[in-house]
Order: C-alpha cells, then structure tokens, then sequence
C-alpha cells in the first residue's frame, strides 16, 4: 500500500487490514464473466505495524482446463461479504455479485477504534492458474478505498497541491449533508474506464436502496 494520510487517518489506520475476500470469476467469453468460488485470508498473517507492506496466504483453486480467472480482492469487508454470500451462485456476472456487496454508513466514519477501511482491487487481465502459479502472476493490483477522502482548506496553491492556510484563522469542524446511508465496496463497470491508467474512478457508485441521512454528519 501507499501512504496517504490525513488529519483524520494516520498512514497506519488507513492502510490496516482485518480481513481479505477474494472473489474468483471465470471468463466465459470477451468481456463475460462469471462468478467460480470464494476464499478468505487468516486475519492472523497481517503485521499492521508495516502500514506499506501486508502478507497473506489464499489457496486457489487450479484452472479447468484452460479456463481463465480474475480476482477481485475486497479487505476489510468480511461481514458484508458473509451477508451477500448467501446469493452467491454461478449464473451470476461479476457486476450482479459486486452489486450485492454493500455496507452501511450509518453516521461519521469512526476513527477512534481501529479503523479498517473497505477497499477492493482485481487483476487487469484474467488468468490461468497452475500448480506452480503464484502470486505474481496476478500482477500489481491497485487497492482502492471504499470511502471518499474530502480535502478542506482556504487559500489552495495556485496549482493545487496545498492549502496554504489564512493567519489567525482555524477551521474547527466540517459538515456534511446529504450522505449516502450505504455504499459499494466496488465501483460499478460504468466507473472503471479510468482506473487502470491513473487510479481513479470516474463517478460514484451508488446502491439503489440507499437512503439520504437526514441530518449533517459533523466532523
């Protein structure tokens, strides 16, 4: 992982792992795939005093035949994933089953506790496992967080890259209205054009059954 504090999240809470879900889909064809099977990480193997690095360990399942595979990989998203789970089945897309993986938002986003941020990252390019495939194959899979990161400030840089602040002014708290009440933990297809060339998506993705929060949240 990269680090990207904030006055929020130190680089260690933003980057701490509880969990890994991986999510296997066959390709049935250019642009179809199809859900396979499901595994989870030992939450044992992860050192969070590293905040760049995590290791785990996930068995997979060799290929059929010549059959190729993507991972979707979603960390800290174990009880969410569990829950939608039980409408796991094969006939279902990789769009269907992400579109059943959602969390609830209920109020400000807790960073007093360990805080572990939904985050979700597939390989570009579906592959074939083997016996002796590890997980390089896979190549570099970017994680994305779940959750937006809002930057607040007075005075931006002319080129954008600081607030430069206002002398004997201090920003006490931020509020925000009209919150969504659940979220996604994977952007939908409509979103991802952008994300493989400089890691971004390029709108948000929005479950159908989520609700306006009524009051701000105030941080």
């Amino acid at each position: 992982p990269q680090l990207f504090g904030s006055r929020a999240f130190t680089d260690v809470n933003e980057n701490n792992l509880h969990s890994i879900d991986v999510l296997v889909f066959e390709e049935i064809s250019a642009g179809v795939e199809k859900y396979a099977y499901h595994r989870s990480s030992n939450t044992s193997s992860f050192d969070n005093s590293n905040p760049t690095q995590k290791t785990f360990t996930i068995p997979l399942q060799r290929s059929r035949e010549d059959a190729r595979y993507r991972f979707v990989i979603l960390a800290n998203m174990s009880q969410a994933v569990s829950t939608a789970s039980l409408q796991f089945t094969t006939d279902k897309t990789k769009q269907q089953i992400l579109d059943l993986i959602k969390f609830d938002v209920p109020s400000v986003w807790d960073n007093a506790t360990p805080a572990y941020l939904p985050m979700w990252g597939e390989n570009q390019v579906p592959v074939t496992i083997t016996r002796t495939s590890t997980g390089s194959q896979l190549g570099q899979i970017k994680m994305l967080h779940s959750v937006a990161r809002i930057d607040v400030g007075l005075n931006l840089a002319v080129d954008g890259s600081a607030f430069l602040g206002v002398s004997n002014f201090e920003l006490k708290h931020v509020q925000i209205h009209n919150n969504n009440d659940k979220a996604h933990a994977a952007p939908s297809a409509a979103a991802l054009p952008g994300f493989i060339s400089d890691g971004k998506v390029s709108k948000p993705s929005v479950p159908t059954d989520a609700a306006k929060h009524t009051t701000e949240l105030r941080y």
